[in-house]
């Protein structure tokens, strides 16, 4: 198998473990950033470390960040939706405020922010999906 490290599922499960405590102490802007990287490698762009690179990414960030915080929204049930809005015109709102709006919600933000990704990332690459299948 080469000189990989992974070579037994428990290799495999401290592989994710790690890459999950990894991931747990980016910010979202670190997030949305790798995963534009991600997306943008998987639509061919293998060279980003440059400027037109770099502003591919500073356009992809937002649009990520905008669809993620819209699904996010319209998540949540319309009396919490009311005050979430209250909150954020106040601009009173903390993230742990937002957290545990969600928290009493009954709404997973995590499960929510995954699928919003992956519909993204769908919604992203689905035009070279269909190019591809004609």
């Amino acid at each position: 198998m080469g000189d990989s490290n992974i070579n037994t599922a428990d290799d495999v499960v401290l592989a994710e473990k790690q890459l999950d405590e990894t991931i747990a102490n980016m910010s979202s802007e670190e997030i949305y950033v790798l995963f534009a990287v991600n997306l943008l490698a998987e639509k061919g762009y293998t060279n980003l470390n440059n400027p037109e690179g770099d502003k591919m990414i500073a356009e992809l960030v937002p649009r990520i960040e905008t669809f993620v915080t819209q699904e996010l929204y319209f998540a949540l049930p319309d009396k919490q939706a009311t005050e979430l809005d209250g909150l954020m015109n106040l601009e009173a709102a903390s993230p742990e405020e937002v957290q545990k709006l969600y928290a009493d919600a009954g709404v997973d933000m995590n499960e929510v922010v995954s699928k919003a990704l992956d519909k993204f990332r769908d919604l992203y690459l689905g035009d070279d999906k269909q190019e591809s299948e004609d």
